[in-house]
């Protein structure tokens, strides 16, 4: 994987991210129970970011295995708590 292709997954989780706060928001604003649920899988999400975002992939400070999981995680979260 390229860092250009890595940067690319890492933007798109963002761009997810950014959709569920939104929702997130609205669903506080009306008092929707499932908001609690929504709020934990975008803090998670927002965890995920903070350990891709910026990454050097060049660094190897993390293995490729550890990568791979992030990105599962993260797409585990988006299909779980779809926007």
């Amino acid at each position: 994987m390229t860092q250009t292709e890595f940067d690319q997954v890492v933007l798109g989780i963002q761009e997810h991210e950014v959709r569920m706060a939104y929702n997130a928001a609205q669903m506080r604003i009306q008092n929707d129970p499932d908001c609690n649920r929504i709020e934990r899988e975008l803090m998670m999400l927002q965890i995920i970011i903070e350990a891709l975002q910026n990454y050097d992939i060049t660094s190897e400070i993390l293995s490729d295995a550890e990568i791979a999981y992030y990105f599962e995680l993260a797409t585990q979260i988006v299909q779980y708590c779809p926007s």
